[in-house]
Parts: structure tokens; C-alpha cells; sequence
């Protein structure tokens, strides 16, 4: 049973979820349409759910923390809870994003014989087209292991577009059951577990908008498991599906190799081997998920030509870009918030571009930086929580810096790392950036122009002085000094 104390903690929790699911469903039954995109709650209601949203958000926040590092005796476990997070965000329905709906439209489009990797403009041609707006004219860009759910969703669902929805809804709540179960068996103490499955990054977006980071995740979770386990091929094998699923997975296999080399017993040609034996197995695992629904090298360069002519969206290359729009362009700020569709000769197009030259050059620098710091504090000789923190940062770096694209459910995928890392300062920037950086994400819920839209370069400025925070002491602080991971 929790305390008193925690109990007061879990009911804030548990209201500000609620709250959630009933904004979710306040939209549904207003707009009378799933759609999310340029589909927001009437103007009247934009500052009334932006408070909501937002103080909803702050009391699961302030809750989340005080009930995460309260010193009350820790239960054996903590899967009651964790479960009861999952089922309810589980009823939730999309308010802040579309994505699912692309996914769903994506793979009816598949199972009626349309290669979905190679074209594009495809998308008016589904069920789902009445629900999408934006994005619209995109192919499938993720790996081809995302489209199986959609197609199996749609499979069972065929044309019943609700009941294709909560097919795939089941299949997430499945993978996140499994999270679960695996998190249970590798995290160090009990309340770790809620670390992650507490975290917004997983309930409200993952479960609840039910982006496809999620199920990324799970391979992730299962290849660490199996890490942890000491059987690199298995981990190897399955990070070689999660590769298949989502691209941004590559931040992991440096990890992988990094982590059985500096903490297994074995001499070094034993280990060398392995890996080389691991990497072969790994590629060969990537190549035959390519291969389920491969047509050609347009399946694979058409998704990557789409993404690269993308805008800056949410990142800090986006708000370095807006506010050099603001202050060199001819436009107000009021302009600005009334266009829906920028136009290729809007000067904010051209200050993204600059603005994501200047990130990528910056991501790389931090990325050489660290790597260089690690090597000369720990003469190459890591213990594991050295090798974790190293990787946590290079997580980081890569999702705030180096993508032009964030959006807070990404932070979903760096929690593995997070639950097997002793370092509270890094546990606790991840609580903090999973709750503060959804704010952002309910703007695109509300209706434009709206003064609100003001706040997100404010918002992602404070991102930045978070970013840099979590990196104020020389880049490799060891907290935990020499503990080991089991």
C-alpha cells in the first residue's frame, strides 16, 4: 500500500491525467471529427484548454516528481500502478497530434496494394483521408516494421474506421503491457519502473496519441534485456528491428558495442569476435525487414528525399529561425501567427535552413566534444554507468540539437537508458523535459491566430537553458561513481 504522503501524490497524478482524457474527448464531441490537425477546439475555448492542458500538466508534474523522490518505504513493486497508467491512458483520445491517423491511412493503402514507401500524394486515396490534413502528401517514412500494426489494424478493422482504431489501440496497449513486464526485470529499484511508465513521453504520448516511438521502444527494452543478460547477439538481432522501425534507433547500436566491450569478462579478441559475428547478424536483420515490402531503392529514397525538404518544426532550429524572422524580416509577429501554410518564399524558410546548418555544425562539435572528455577521464577503462551517461548525453544531444524535428514523444526512446543509469541528475532533466516540453505540443490544438502561439519560442528557450543545465558540469559528471549495473 503507498502512504498517506504518496497517496496525496498519486491522486495529482491521477486527476491531471484525467483532466487529459477528458480534453481529448471535449474535442470529439465539439468538432465531431478525429482529425487534429487544423481541426482545434472552437476559438472560444482556445485560452480555457490551454490552461487546462497546461495546469493539468503542471499538477501530474509537480505530483510526478514529489511521489518519485518522496522518502516513504518503497513497495516490493510497483506494476499495480504502473498498469492503472497504461489502461487509462488507453482511453484517451488523440487531441495534440495526428500522427496515428497518417499511420492507419498508410497502411489501408498498403493492404489494398499501393507501395506507400515510394509514392506520395497518396494519402487522398484512403478511408482515413477525411481525418488528415496535414502531412498529407508525404510517403510512409518510417521503417517497414511500423506499417505491419496499421496493416494488421486495418486488416481486422477493413473499411469500420473505428473499429480499425481500436485494433491498433489494443496492439499498443499490448506493447506497452510488455514494457512493463521487461522494465519490471531490468530496472534496480522498484519505483524505476514508474520513472518511465509515469513519464508524459509514454502515457500521454505514446499510449495515449499512441505514436509509433512506442513501439521502437519495446524493441529497444527487449534488446537491453537481453544486454543486461550478456547475450549481444539476441540485443544485437533485436536493435536490428528496432533500426527497421525508426532510424533515430541508430543512437543505440554505438551503445550496444560500447557496453558489452568495456563490461564483459572475456579477453578482447573473445569480445571482437562476438561483435563482428553481432554487427553481421544485426545488418542481416535490418536488410530482411527491408526487404518485407522493398520494391526498388525508391522505397527507401523517396521517404528520405521527402523528409529532408521538411521544415523545422518544434526544435531549436525552428526558434532560432523565428526569431530571426522577427527581428530581419518586414513582418509582425501577428502576421506570422495567422499563417496556416508558409509559403517557400516566406524569409522563415529561409532562416530555417540557415538555423539547421548552424545546428547540425553545432550537434557535431558537442558530439566530438564529449566523445574526446569520456576518453581522456576515463583512459578508455568506462565502468558500466560511465558507458550509460556517456550515451544518455549523446541521446540528448542528438534529439535537442542535432534533429531538425523534435517533438516530445522522441524523449520515449532515451528511457531505457535512463532506468539502467544510477545518475539522479539525469533522471531527474528526463522527468522535468517529459513534462515540460508537451506545453508546446497543445498549441496545435487551438485555433489560429492566437497570442498563444507567442509562448513557444519562450518555451523552447527555456528547453535550451535545460539542455545546457543538465550539461553544467564538464560535460562527464559520474554522480554515481564506481556503482556497477546488474
Amino acid at each position: 500500500m503507498l502512504t498517506q504522503t504518496t497517496q496525496r501524490y498519486w491522486a495529482g497524478m491521477l486527476t491531471g491525467i484525467v483532466i487529459m482524457i477528458c480534453l481529448g474527448w471535449l474535442k470529439l464531441i465539439l468538432t465531431g471529427n478525429i482529425l487534429t490537425d487544423h481541426n482545434p477546439y472552437p476559438w472560444e475555448l482556445g485560452y480555457p484548454v490551454f490552461i487546462c492542458f497546461a495546469g493539468a500538466l503542471l499538477v501530474f508534474g509537480i505530483s510526478y516528481w514529489k511521489f518519485i523522490w518522496s522518502n516513504s518505504p518503497e513497495k516490493k513493486n510497483y506494476k499495480t500502478e504502473a498498469y492503472l497508467v497504461l489502461i487509462l491512458a488507453s482511453v484517451m483520445v488523440p487531441f495534440v497530434s495526428n500522427d496515428v491517423i497518417i499511420y492507419l491511412a498508410h497502411g489501408y493503402l498498403s493492404n489494398n496494394g499501393v507501395d506507400v514507401f515510394s509514392h506520395v500524394n497518396i494519402l487522398s486515396q484512403s478511408v482515413w483521408a477525411p481525418h488528415i490534413n496535414d502531412w498529407k502528401d508525404g510517403p510512409f517514412v518510417y521503417g517497414p516494421i511500423n506499417l505491419i500494426p496499421s496493416k494488421l489494424a486495418n486488416y481486422v478493422g477493413r473499411e469500420n474506421l473505428w473499429l480499425t482504431f481500436v485494433t491498433y489501440r489494443l496492439m499498443m496497449l499490448l506493447a506497452g503491457i510488455i514494457i512493463i513486464e521487461l522494465l519490471n526485470r531490468i530496472v534496480q529499484k522498484p519505483k524505476d519502473l514508474l520513472i518511465v511508465v509515469l513519464a508524459p513521453a509514454f502515457w500521454l504520448h505514446n499510449v495515449g496519441h499512441m505514436h509509433n516511438d512506442l513501439i521502437a521502444m519495446l524493441l529497444i527494452i527487449t534488446s537491453l534485456y537481453f544486454l543486461v543478460n550478456k547475450r549481444i547477439i539476441i540485443a544485437a538481432i533485436f536493435i536490428g528491428i528496432a533500426m527497421a522501425s525508426k532510424v533515430s534507433i541508430v543512437i543505440y547500436i554505438p551503445f550496444l558495442y560500447c557496453y558489452y566491450f568495456f563490461t564483459t569478462d572475456k579477453n578482447r579478441m573473445q569480445k571482437l569476435g562476438i561483435i563482428c559475428v553481432s554487427i553481421v547478424l544485426m545488418l542481416l536483420t535490418i536488410i530482411g525487414c527491408y526487404m518485407i515490402f522493398y520494391t526498388g531503392t525508391s522505397s527507401i529514397e523517396v521517404p528520405f528525399a521527402y523528409l529532408a525538404k521538411q521544415n523545422a518544426n518544434k526544435s531549436f532550429a525552428e526558434i532560432l529561425g523565428e526569431i530571426l524572422n522577427v527581428l530581419l524580416s518586414d513582418q509582425s509577429v501577428q502576421s506570422q501567427l495567422e499563417v496556416v501554410d508558409i509559403k517557400k518564399t516566406d524569409p522563415k524558410v529561409y532562416w530555417w535552413k540557415i538555423s539547421k546548418t548552424v545546428f547540425n555544425a553545432v550537434g557535431l562539435m558537442l558530439f566530438v566534444i564529449l566523445g574526446i572528455i569520456f576518453i581522456i577521464k576515463t583512459k578508455l577503462k568506462p565502468t558500466k554507468e560511465q558507458v550509460l551517461e556517456l550515451f544518455i548525453k549523446f541521446s540528448f544531444i542528438f534529439f535537442f540539437i542535432y534533429l531538425h524535428i523534435f517533438q516530445a514523444w522522441y524523449l520515449v526512446l532515451i528511457a531505457p537508458l535512463i532506468v539502467l543509469s544510477t545518475n539522479v541528475r539525469l533522471r531527474k532533466y528526463f522527468m522535468i523535459l517529459c513534462c515540460y516540453s508537451g506545453v508546446h505540443t497543445i498549441m496545435i490544438a487551438i485555433a489560429r491566430p492566437s497570442m498563444l502561439f507567442i509562448l513557444l519560442p519562450i518555451l523552447v528557450l527555456v528547453n535550451i537553458g535545460l539542455f545546457l543545465w543538465q550539461f553544467r558540469k564538464n560535460y562527464l559528471t559520474i554522480e554515481a561513481g564506481n556503482i556497477q549495473v546488474t
